[in-house]
């Protein structure tokens, strides 16, 4: 019989350890099994921790990726719908069909033309806090960079970009397991702003066309309007979360690595191999989820149909 996490101790390690240090968590869970069932953070389901079992679930289709809110939800309507549109959670024809069509216009020349930019408008945050004793790198560099970025690669307009962030703040904890009612209700306010603003835009960019993101989705016919507004709101998300972690993640490492630091600053041109090895060894995403869209067995273990697993 497949061992179940008991409520007590799980919850007392989360409230104490987990946020600084998840990893001794994760050994924990992986030394009973590497499939355990339990409830942490308030959902219950299946929560894979071995290498072979997660890149397994997450190659097998029968595993699809499921919308945050129920679709019976009556509670953050206009969230619910803008999710049930957003390519992060569709599955199979659907998710190839967005995929090859979004995916078209992130192009490795596509990236390469805004790194003068990227470079400018670090340089610039970087040169804000080069005189103060100390900083916020989550909140004063990494995540106005991001915003920054997105901004101008979906085309927002600099004058208009500080709203643009303030709603991407709300945004971006509706999608964590750990989100609350509160989180959800501003969520929900800031999605209704940004629809109507991307709206607004979109037709501004039909009509007199730029080199930016949102002008080139317009071209693309086969995205229905919907499918359009959640690509941008998507985009405002992803492109936030995994950066912004990222960013204050590999700087955490070096910082906790003086050694590893001080091989980067003598040889630059490794810069490349450490941010591979960042993303590798603290991981911007912990987690994702999954369901079972019918009954399947992986090692061993029956799944039911409708079991929800989070792979760690």
């Amino acid at each position: 019989m497949m061992p179940e996490l008991h409520p007590a101790k799980p919850s007392l390690l989360i409230e104490s350890d987990f946020w600084r240090d998840p990893y001794p968590f994760y050994d924990q869970m992986r030394s009973v099994h590497p499939l355990y069932k339990g409830t942490l953070f308030k959902h219950p389901g299946w929560y894979v921790t071995g290498y072979e079992e997660a890149a397994a679930i997450l190659k097998d289709a029968r595993f699809q990726s499921r919308i945050p809110l129920p679709e019976t939800s009556r509670k953050y309507e206009q969230l619910k719908h803008v999710q049930h549109d957003m390519l992060l959670f569709k599955n199979r024809e659907d998710h190839r069909r967005l995929r090859s069509l979004v995916g078209k216009e992130f192009t490795p020349k596509m990236a390469e033309s805004f790194r003068p930019f990227i470079k400018d408008a670090a340089e610039e945050l970087l040169d804000q806090l080069e005189s103060r004793q100390t900083a916020d790198i989550v909140s004063e560099f990494a995540f106005p960079l991001a915003s920054l970025i997105i901004a101008n690669i979906l085309g927002v307009p600099k004058e208009e970009r500080h709203q643009f962030r303030e709603w991407t703040a709300s945004l971006i904890k509706t999608i964590d397991f750990t989100r609350s009612r509160q989180a959800l209700a501003k969520g929900n306010a800031a999605v209704i702003k940004l629809t109507a603003y991307f709206k607004d835009l979109i037709q501004k960019r039909k009509t007199d066309p730029r080199e930016d993101l949102i002008s080139r989705f317009a071209s693309l016919e086969q995205l229905t309007e919907e499918e359009f507004l959640a690509a941008c709101i998507l985009l405002v998300i992803a492109g936030h979360e995994t950066t912004v972690n990222l960013i204050s993640n590999g700087l955490f490492c070096l910082m906790n690595h003086p050694a590893q630091l001080a091989v980067l600053k003598d040889n630059p041109p490794l810069i490349e191999s450490a941010v591979e090895e960042c993303l590798r060894y603290e991981s911007p995403t912990q987690l994702t989820a999954r369901m079972a869209s019918e009954d399947c067995e992986i090692n061993g273990n029956m799944i039911k149909k409708g079991s929800k697993y989070t792979s760690f």
